[in-house]
């Protein structure tokens, strides 16, 4: 048996009077090369009486593998003793890949090409356990290809569990205590589950969302807020606690005590095993609309500005009208309109500049409106420069 890349070598001696002749040939019928090279020969002694020829094998591939011949004669036309040898080679193993980096339920196929003489036999293995055809309908394996010198068996996998990941075996063999192996690393791209995804609230709610994340190698799962980690002191009236659960799994708690506008809007929560790669999910932390506060022309003039500003999340949209009119902005029409966007605030200015469609006795609304329905509003009223506000449903 010779193993690929180290060299070997068989002698073929012959004793006799005259002294005899001795060639190596190939399984080809072909007489093997004096010289360096991968498989040659070279005359190792000779005496008086006797010959030894020396054949050299490094392999390099299944293929040189098989019968050789060492020829003896004592002259060009005496006749000729053949010895045959039989070499073996080792199995040796290419592998498609030997990483994978999993999705979860996404098949993969990995083959296993195992080279040798004779023909070796080759098989996926997962923790000292064989898999074959019937072994699971998500990991199984089937047999590609087979010639004299190769055999090729393909592993389906696809993973429908995170304990499926790890390290497969492949080996082969051809009938001698020499076993090749190759492994195949298996990975799990990290994935999130989140206890809610989005919630409605109200200042000073408090509430816990959980995030977990499992893959494999285990996943570090960390919340976000604007891209910055939410910090983990407990002191705080947002923060995050994070453990992880065994080997597969990580967990992080996001704890918030609502105090502010500012805390609601959307935190991401995001799982990585790998520094190339990794999975976000966002929670929504939706706020109620209401109103802030407004700002009015004093005293009256032909041009004037208005101002509302309303929180919540996700930001409203605020609408207009002067004297139950819709305004919008326009360049047709004397009035401007311009939004102000900070966190979960939004500041609108309403601009007015012609005494024809705004007056000392005009009544002008702002109100805002999100996409699930219209919300209540302020009607600010505009009377000779003096301001009266009151609670108003719609325009």
């Amino acid at each position: 048996m010779v193993r690929r890349g180290v060299e070997s070598t068989v002698d073929c001696t012959s004793y006799g009077n005259p002294r005899p002749v001795v060639d190596w040939y190939s399984r080809s019928n072909l007489e093997v090369p004096y010289g360096s090279s991968f498989i040659w020969q070279e005359v190792y002694f000779q005496s008086a009486y006797n010959t030894t020829n020396r054949l050299h094998l490094n392999v390099t591939q299944a293929q040189q593998g098989g019968t050789y011949e060492c020829r003896i004669r004592i002259n060009s036309a005496g006749p000729k003793q053949i010895h045959q040898v039989n070499i073996k080679v080792a199995p040796y193993i290419e592998l498609g890949k030997s990483e994978v980096i999993a999705k979860m339920s996404q098949m993969y196929q990995v083959d296993c090409v195992a080279h040798g003489f004779p023909t070796p036999s080759a098989v996926w293995k997962r923790n000292g356990t064989n898999i074959n055809h019937t072994s699971s309908i998500h990991i199984y394996t089937s047999l590609i290809n087979a010639t004299i010198h190769s055999q090729t068996v393909r592993l389906y996998l696809a993973i429908h569990n995170v304990v499926d990941s790890g390290v497969y075996v492949c080996e082969a063999n051809n009938g001698d205590s020499t076993i090749a192996q190759r492994s195949l690393l298996v990975k799990v791209q990290a994935n999130i589950s989140l206890s809610e995804k989005a919630k409605a609230s109200q200042l000073s709610d408090n509430f816990e969302i959980k995030c977990e994340s499992f893959g494999f190698p285990t996943p570090t799962t960390i919340w976000l807020r604007y891209g910055n980690p939410v910090s983990s002191l407990s002191a705080n009236h947002i923060y995050q606690l994070t453990t992880t659960n065994g080997e597969y799994t990580s967990t992080s708690l996001l704890n918030i005590n609502l105090k502010s506008q500012g805390d609601a809007g959307d935190y991401v929560c995001q799982a990585s095993n790998f520094k190339t790669f990794s999975t976000e999910a966002t929670f929504s932390l939706k706020l109620g609309l209401s109103f802030l506060y407004s700002t009015l022309p004093s005293p009256f003039s032909q041009s004037q500005t208005v101002t509302c500003a309303f929180g919540g999340f996700p930001p409203p949209s605020v609408q207009w009208s002067i004297n139950g009119q819709t305004i919008e902005s326009s360049t047709k029409t004397p009035t401007t309109i311009t939004n102000r966007r900070t966190q979960n605030k939004i500041e609108s200015t309403l601009k007015v500049s012609s005494s024809i469609i705004f007056g000392p006795n005009s009544i002008v609304k702002c109100w805002v409106v999100d996409s699930s329905a219209e919300r209540k509003s302020p009607k600010l009223v505009i009377n000779g420069g003096e301001l009266n506000t009151f609670a108003n449903q719609g325009k």
